[in-house]
This record gives C-alpha cells, structure tokens and sequence, in this order.
C-alpha cells in the first residue's frame, strides 16, 4: 500500500507540537474569542469567524475557520466548562494551520474551531484559571452543570424506553454546524482531573495505539492504566476505548442490571457526528499526574478494593445527600451550583452502588493492579471535592444573598468541614501538575496522529477501488 506522500510523519507532527509556544496558564473566556479575532485579523486571507448561535445567557457562540482543503474538521472546545487546557489547544491548532502553508496542504482540511461551546459555564471556573496545579483553588470554585445543562451531552435519543430532545441552544447550534459540515474528522477536546491521558476513538489500527502512545510520551504525559470511567467500555489498548454509544451504554446498564435511567439523557456530540460520517475522536488529558507511575500488582484484590473504595464513596454520598434533604426547602435561589449538586451528588452514591454490585457478581480473584486502585482512590477523592465542593458554592450563594435559614448555614458548617477534611487528608498517590504545555501537546499531538489515521483508511479504501 502506498500513502499520499504529503501523509506527515511522526518526526513531523512533533516538530509542530515543538514549535508551539504555550503559556503556564489557562485561557478566560475573553481571552479565547479576543485571540481568535487577532488571528484572523492577521490572516484575513486565510481564517474568518462567524457566529453559530447564542448561549443561555447571551453570549455568542463563535466558530472560526481556517483554510480551505477539500474536507472538513471540525475541533470543539469548551465541551464541559472544567476541561480548559482545550481552550490553548485549539489556540495553537488554529495557528498552525494558518500559518503553516505545508501543514494545510499536508492534510488538506478546512479547519473549523468552535471556541467555547459553554461560555456559561466557563465563566464559573475561570477563577482559577490563572493557577493551573493549585487544587485548592480548583475546589474552591469548581463548577460542571447538571447532565441536562451541558451541551455535549443533550444531543437527541430515542432508543427503547429513553427519550430525550430537550436540545439546549449551544447544543443546537452545535448540530447544525455538524449538518452544515458534515466533517471528515470531529474532535470533542476533554479533560480529566488526575491520572495518565486516554482516548476514545471510532476507528483505529496498530499504528494508531503505537502514535498515540508515542505522542503522550513525546508531552512527557503518562498513558492511563487504572479504571476505565465506566465498567462497560471496550478497550482496545493501554488507555485507548472505543467511543461509546448510547444503546450500548443503555443495553450494559440493562444487563448489568441497573437503571438505565440515572445518568442517561441525551446521547454525545461524537455520536450525533458519527451518525453523519465522521470519524470522532475524544483526547482526555489530566492536571495532575502520578509523581511516581503506579505499576505492578498489589496485596489487595480487585474485588476488595472496589468494595473499600465503593464503600468510602456511599459513605461520602450519603453524608451529602442528608445534607441536601435537610436545606432543599429552603434553597430559594435556583442557581447552577445547587442544580447542578441536586443532579451530581445521588449520582455519587449510584456510582458506589454500582460498584458494590461489580464485587458481588465478580467471579475473579486477582490482585488489584497499583494503577488501578490509584485510579479509584484519586476518583473518590476527586468526587468528594468536587461536588462537594460545588454544593457548599451553592449554599454560600443563599448565605451571600441573605436568604439562609438556620438549617442552610448549618449545612454550609457540616459540608465546608467534609471537604476541607478530605482536602486535609491529601492524595492517595502523590500528584505533579502537568504543566499546560504537556496539556495542549498531548491533545493536539492526537488530533493529528488521528487525521494520519483517516487518511490510512482513506488511501486503503482508494486501493480496493481501483
């Protein structure tokens, strides 16, 4: 099989990850419209912005496009507020191709960035933008919106006895970028809170896990190995899953007999692209990362260490939940820090149950891997503060506008000491912040090694026809 000749190498793809030149620091949400409006304006000839559509509370939603190759890409960013190294990615992606002339040509897209699918949301976490590494102030003023508020995941679902078209409008216009494009590669930017960075993809070959492995350890980002984020993905190499779908998700639920229901609203923007051709790619990339790479087995079984972890997490949860029983009567303000706690923190105890019905149908008696219980633990914790966390946002908000009852300052008391308790108590495995460098490398280090893919299967196809 020959390729196109102008397919780039991996020696090429890391000279442009080398080249970029990335600040220690997460982007406002000002900042991202305001560098896309420089860029083009010094390359009119090459990159314009247009408006998509209007957030919840006003604010435009941008799409800037660059190039103009025979296929379409399609890069979003801003997916879910939390996930910001995205923000500087997309920033450097969209530089490269305007002003890379063999880099356009090389992949032959028009390049479509949306900057930030939820300013909203962002908006809520740029307090701590400006101090990637520091977690407390992370903690302090985290905030990801309730499943039904976030645009990723509310695209239309019809399938057995889930409905769903509550479409938000960042979410419509979203689709309607992807009706309009009907991309060749669709790439949703994620991120993680701690661990090694993984990836969902919807095809793949040998070449692919080999690039994207050498990419993360190009960034100098550890390839995760613990647990996957749900029990039901198929995993095709170390830190690589094939990208889920919504009757899958639901049909493993069903089977693993737990309710479909919780959790499950509208199905993702990746398979909303899929359905229209794409291929579609998830690059998750950590804040943090272990100092010391957990390997090896441990002295614990997987099946007691899911139970211990499981049951720290029900525990937590039901501490929460009380909580919330306690004050929902008198949370008279509707903001998003108290619907988005209402959603998360049952979902935190359904999370420890789940669990708990693993160990008991597990037929394996194998010990835990280091990575794995690392994972788990850095997981409980990390839920822990951050909805927690984002609960006591929401009852400092009805305490600041003088509208608490007893019962509210009481649980601002009860939750405030939860969380700086497990604040206290530090990681389970020592963590390193990544720098933002490492951050944007590693994502757009596997857009492009995930573009080399498309056109491997591309020219493979080309050969059957000839």
């Amino acid at each position: 099989m020959t390729l196109p000749h102008t397919l780039p190498a991996l020696s090429e793809v890391k000279r442009w990850l080398s080249a970029m030149s990335v600040e220690d620091r997460f982007l406002q949400v000002d900042e991202i419209d305001n560098g896309f409006a420089l860029l083009v304006a010094e390359a009119p000839d090459v990159a314009s912005t247009r408006r998509i559509g209007t957030s919840r509370l006003g604010e435009p939603l941008l799409l800037t496009t660059v190039g103009s190759g025979h296929r379409d890409a399609v890069v979003v960013s801003g997916v879910h507020p939390n996930e910001v190294a995205c923000f500087q990615t997309a920033a450097q992606l969209a530089r490269l191709a305007t002003f890379d002339a063999e880099f356009r040509a090389a992949y032959d897209y028009t390049w479509h960035f949306v900057h930030n699918l939820d300013p909203d949301g962002s908006r809520l976490n740029e307090r701590w933008f400006d101090r990637p590494g520091d977690f407390d102030a992370y903690t302090k003023d985290f905030f990801r919106p309730a499943p039904d508020a976030q645009p990723e995941w509310t695209f239309p679902t019809a399938y057995r006895d889930a409905y769903f078209d509550r479409m938000l409008p960042e979410t419509q216009a979203l689709a309607r970028v992807i009706d309009e494009l009907r991309p060749e590669l669709y790439v949703s930017l994620h991120g993680s809170e701690a661990g090694g960075a993984y990836w969902y993809v919807s095809q793949w070959d040998p070449e692919l896990m080999h690039d994207l492995h050498d990419v993360a350890r190009f960034a100098g980002v550890d390839v995760d190995q613990g647990e996957a984020e749900s029990a039901h993905m198929t995993q095709l190499a170390d830190g690589v899953y094939l990208a889920s779908r919504f009757a899958a998700e639901y049909d493993a639920a069903v089977a693993a007999e737990e309710d479909p229901t919780l959790g499950f609203l509208g199905s993702s923007s990746t398979e909303y692209a899929a359905a229209h051709g794409a291929a579609t790619l998830i690059p998750e990339v950590p804040y943090w990362t272990h100092a010391v790479t957990p390997t090896g087995k441990t002295s614990e079984s997987h099946a007691s260490m899911l139970s211990r972890t499981a049951q720290a997490l029900g525990d937590v949860a039901s501490s929460l939940n009380a909580q919330m029983a306690l004050v929902r009567a008198d949370m008279t303000i509707p903001s998003p820090f108290w619907s988005a706690s209402e959603a998360f923190i049952p979902l935190i105890a359904e999370d420890a149950a789940s669990d708990l019905r693993r160990v008991a149908v597990s037929t394996e008696d194998r010990p835990a891997t280091a990575a794995e219980t690392a994972s788990r633990e850095t997981r409980v914790r990390g839920f822990v503060l951050r909805y927690g966390g984002m609960f006591r946002r929401a009852l400092k908000v009805q305490v600041d506008a003088g509208l608490a009852s007893p019962a509210v300052r009481t649980a601002l008391a009860t939750v405030s000491a939860l969380v700086d308790e497990w604040l206290r108590r530090g990681e389970p495995v020592p963590l390193k912040p990544l720098s933002v460098n490492a951050m944007v490398m590693l994502q757009a280090g596997s857009v492009l090694v995930f573009a080399n893919e498309i056109a491997r299967r591309r020219s493979t196809a080309a050969l059957a026809h000839s």
